[in-house]
């Protein structure tokens, strides 16, 4: 929560986006007491069991239930692309933006942000996508072989997999995550200077903040360097 506020306060993340939505297992206030009231909206118990051959948290009915709400709220019909992002995951929307200003959000499309697959600190679907995904989930989750992969896999899985099961086109950006399981990056300790969109994974202000801070003057630097270029 102490994160969440910090994040509110200053305007970054999921803050800087043209609209959001925050779920938590309670109704949980995350703006300050002299702000206007900003809550999590209630979603249940998140706990979830450790398994699977990397004993990862295997929590894809708790990301069921968020994109349930998600897809109940319909916020996500005004706006070309959901982006989906961890607490403990620096995100820079505007980089973002660039990186999509020339796509079309009405093509069925999903971004892999990772050589091992899509992975979950961050998972953007374009409008046409989140369409087709809102309207065949409950397929996905009675696919025998899907629900089997609840037991053995995390929530990332389940997405990936179920959108291939839609028919919601891969398109890969590797400019988009930066983490240690993919290409083998660790922004935790060495930074975040490859001016990609997210970094994971930061779960305390000091360190967010600091990464966020790189990552900004990392991207500045890259434009002043491309615009001297042309």
């Amino acid at each position: 929560k102490d994160l969440i506020m910090h994040l509110l306060m200053k305007g970054e993340s999921i803050f800087a986006c043209d609209a959001y939505s925050i779920f938590s297992e309670t109704k949980t206030r995350i703006s300050p007491e002299s702000r206007v009231p900003i809550y999590a909206e209630a979603m249940g118990s998140m706990k979830s069991d450790y398994g699977g051959p990397f004993h990862l948290a295997l929590n894809t009915d708790v990301f069921v239930r968020a994109w349930e709400k998600v897809f109940l709220q319909g916020k996500f019909l005004m706006y070309g692309w959901t982006v989906k992002v961890d607490p403990d995951c620096v995100f820079l929307p505007n980089l973002l933006s660039q990186q999509l200003q020339h796509a079309d959000p009405e093509n069925d499309v999903y971004l892999n942000n990772c050589d091992q697959g899509l992975h979950g600190p961050i998972e953007v679907i374009s409008l046409g996508g989140m369409r087709r995904f809102a309207a065949g989930m409950d397929d996905c989750r009675a696919d025998q072989k899907i629900k089997d992969e609840r037991s053995t896999a995390g929530e990332d899985v389940f997405l990936r997999h179920c959108l291939d099961f839609l028919k919601i086109n891969r398109v890969d950006n590797f400019k988009l995550l930066s983490e240690q399981v993919c290409f083998w990056e660790d922004p935790v300790h060495k930074g975040c200077v490859s001016g990609k969109v997210a970094f994971h994974p930061f779960k305390d202000v000091e360190s967010y903040f600091h990464c966020l801070s790189q990552a900004k003057e990392t991207t500045t630097a890259a434009t002043i360097v491309s615009t001297l270029q042309q």
